[in-house]
């Protein structure tokens, strides 16, 4: 004699509950992941940020020529801490190119730590292959310089030519979601990088698994 039955009302009620709840947590990360403003990136020397590579004495300038500044660029990152965390970083950033010739020089922004930011105004109009940023440390503190090590880097000091890259992105001047960018980020999915490109596309994919995990779950409990 079977002992197997049908689920009561309650049980098939509280098991198809359950991927309810669980897709509308995912749809709203989904949204949150979607609408939320990120500062959009224009360009990178694809410089690695493996650490502290060299430090600049106070009245020193270090240059990185040879940078892709790209279109559209409206401000530079790179990566600066004091050496000395009680005496706050002072730069003056530099960033010119052999056509434009200078199109900045402002002190640098420090929006978090260990991070440096100068503004590009007015925004680059032409994609440019020549770009030499300088930082000159105009502070009474070193300063030290973060990227990689590596006999291929053009970052120069006192006229000497460094083995170190430093990391450099550029990024647009304003901020947009993914939902604004969605037709832009759809047909360039294939070339999407490692980071801030793949957040959509992880939730999305994950979102999308549970749910029809969840459901065949569900229907399997409820024909018991």
């Amino acid at each position: 004699m079977s002992t197997s039955s049908r689920p009561s009302p309650g049980r098939a009620r509280w098991v198809w509950g359950v991927p309810i709840v669980l897709a509308l947590v995912l749809l709203i990360a989904l949204g949150i992941v979607l609408t939320r403003s990120d500062p959009r990136l224009t360009g990178t020397n694809s410089v690695p940020l493996q650490g502290p590579v060299v430090g600049l004495y106070p009245r020193l300038q270090l240059c990185q020529p040879g940078q892709l500044m790209a279109k559209d660029s409206g401000r530079v990152r790179m990566f600066l801490s004091p050496a000395n965390p009680d005496e706050p970083p002072e730069t003056l950033v530099t960033i010119r190119t052999a056509e434009d010739g200078v199109v900045a020089r402002v002190p640098g922004r420090y929006p978090a730590p260990g991070v440096i930011e100068a503004t590009i105004d007015p925004p680059v109009r032409r994609t440019r292959l020549d770009a030499v940023v300088c930082i000159r440390n105009m502070g009474k503190g070193t300063v030290v310089l973060s990227g990689i090590l590596t006999p291929f880097g053009t970052v120069r000091l006192r006229g000497k030519k460094l083995d170190t890259a430093l990391t450099t992105l550029w990024y647009a001047e304003d901020e947009k979601s993914w939902l604004s960018e969605l037709g832009a980020v759809i047909p360039r999915v294939g070339h999407a990088r490692a980071g801030g490109g793949w957040a959509f596309w992880i939730a999305a994919l994950l979102s999308l698994t549970a749910l029809a995990l969840a459901l065949i779950t569900a229907v399997r409990e409820n024909t018991r």
